[in-house]
């Protein structure tokens, strides 16, 4: 039989070693797995010592080789022989190859054309610390490249912060720049602009003052004048009216009087006889002729009939007044009727003591 191992290193072994029994060497088992069969089988590792006459290919001797050397023997789970006749064992070369994975090809001598492959894991402890170290370089190498990218991240986000500082920075440097240029612009255009503005308003108040005081001073100065003049035309009028109603008390005063010294005729209460032509003396003609006589006669008619009239009127005093009053004095009704009727008490008054002057000259 032909057996064949493949290690990591790629060492290929021929050997067409019987086993020999009674050889006591440290025994490793391991579980092998037929493809074919799914069968399981156990490994029985051996390390022999001093192993010789070993015939290998040129090609594939390790210059390496050292005199402990394993030998791995293909039994069965009861520890029987898999194969019919003998088992042979094959050889892998350096101690420390069995913590390597290796591939394990058996030729059956009773099924010479048919290949059986196995492939065995050998677990030693060595194998489990070597991946627990490669693990463990894998976790260290991983940690560190996460440890690496975390700085990395943070340095990227303190340089990311550092920058969005910066540029917060310069963005309100901006800003700020902006808003003073912007002031120094409303300084330098805006403000002369509104002390123009301002100097133009006041102009303008100016000129509306002094339009006002050209315009409405002339206006007040005619307004004033045409009440004084309105106040002298009033009071003209009332001088005038004051003057037309002493003027009329003055006319009445004028017509009432003679009227007054003509009355002679006594009182109605009175009666008096004329003398008898034989009591009365001889007058002679008044001074001025017949017509003087004449005018006396008229005089004295006309007081006889004015006595009657006043008498009359004394005794219908509503009817020859209102008519005298609507005739005379229609402009003002109450202190025109008061007036006259005072007036009429005077002149009555008057009549009475005409009337008797009048009586006792006629009487003389």
């Amino acid at each position: 039989m032909e057996v064949k191992c493949s290690s990591l290193q790629s060492l290929r072994v021929f050997s067409h070693l019987k086993s020999s029994a009674g050889v006591n060497a440290p025994r490793v088992e391991v579980v092998a797995l037929d493809y074919e069969t799914t069968s399981s089988y156990t490994f029985t590792v051996q390390v022999r010592e001093n192993l010789k006459n070993l015939r290998f290919p040129a090609d594939n001797v390790n210059s390496a080789l050292t005199s402990a050397q394993v030998v791995v023997t293909v039994m069965d789970v009861d520890e029987a022989p898999v194969f019919s006749q003998p088992v042979y064992t094959f050889t892998v070369v350096e101690e420390r190859l069995v913590s390597n994975v290796g591939t394990v090809t058996a030729r059956d001598p009773d099924r010479a054309n048919k290949n059986i492959r196995y492939d065995a894991v050998i677990t030693i402890i060595t194998t489990i610390i070597i991946i627990q170290n490669i693990i463990i370089i894998i976790i260290i190498i991983a940690v560190l490249i996460i440890i690496i990218l975390i700085i990395i991240g943070i340095i990227m986000l303190i340089i990311i912060i550092v920058i969005i500082i910066i540029v917060v920075i310069i963005i309100v440097i901006i800003i700020i720049i902006v808003i003073i240029i912007i002031i120094i612009i409303i300084i330098i255009i805006v403000i002369p602009i509104i002390i123009i503005i301002i100097v133009i308003q006041i102009i303008i108040i100016i000129i509306i003052i002094i339009i006002i005081i050209i315009i409405v001073i002339p206006i007040i100065i005619i307004i004033i004048i045409i009440i004084i003049i309105i106040i002298i035309i009033i009071i003209i009028i009332i001088v005038i009216q004051i003057i037309i109603i002493i003027i009329i008390i003055i006319i009445l005063l004028i017509i009432l009087i003679p009227l007054l010294v003509s009355l002679g005729s006594d009182t109605p209460s009175q009666t008096r006889t004329a003398p008898s032509a034989s009591t009365r003396s001889p007058v002679s003609s008044p001074p001025g002729g017949p017509w003087t006589e004449r005018w006396r006669r008229h005089t004295l008619y006309k007081l006889q009939l004015r006595r009657r009239t006043v008498v009359r009127h004394t005794h219908s005093h509503t009817h020859t007044h209102t008519h005298t009053h609507t005739h005379t004095h229609s402009h003002s009704h109450t202190h025109t009727y008061t007036h006259t009727h005072t007036l009429h008490m005077f002149i009555s008054h008057c009549v009475v003591v005409l009337n008797k002057r009048c009586s006792d000259m006629m009487v003389i």
